[in-house]
């Protein structure tokens, strides 16, 4: 029985996990910590590799003059679109948008609603928002750029620790 319970290491088989019933818990808690972190690590990865620079092009693009006020996107002339397979970003507040469905999250931001959709959609449909208007929000690329860059960090942060939990 000893035996065994120096086996449960790898816990890549029925044999292997059956090892851990006969295991120390503290070996356990460590093996699992272990497969966490990695678990973990690799969603932020995917994250700021996937969805990252979609986000950071997005902001890169936006006119100074970019707002929300009285529910309605204003200061965006020209439609702006970043893509790649995982995300895309589309601005387009002309009164006929064209939008692709390329991506496998999509957010389509009209100019006087905005909708995200996912690879699901022809399932679960679209989630589709309104913009408040009580209130301007600026969406100015320098002042995006400093934000994003203030709350990065705690944004790969939270996903690091929601993938550990």
């Amino acid at each position: 029985m000893a035996e065994d319970a120096r086996s449960a290491w790898q816990p890549f088989t029925f044999g292997g996990i059956a090892a851990f019933a006969l295991a120390p818990v503290r070996r356990l808690l460590l093996v699992q910590l272990i497969f966490a972190l990695v678990t973990s690590g690799s969603l932020v990865w995917f994250l700021a590799h996937a969805y990252g620079p979609v986000v950071s092009q997005t902001i890169a693009q936006l006119p100074e003059t970019a707002a929300i006020e009285g529910g309605n996107i204003t200061g965006i002339d020209s439609p702006i679109v970043v893509e790649t397979k995982f995300a895309s970003v589309q601005i387009d507040t002309s009164d006929n948008p064209q939008f692709s469905e390329a991506a496998d999250f999509q957010i389509e931001l009209r100019k006087n609603y905005g909708r995200a959709c996912s690879l699901l959609r022809s399932v679960f449909g679209c989630v589709e928002f309104d913009y408040p208007r009580e209130h301007t929000i600026r969406v100015a690329r320098s002042h995006l750029e400093q934000r994003m860059g203030e709350r990065l960090p705690l944004v790969w942060g939270l996903a690091f620790e929601g993938g550990v939990e």
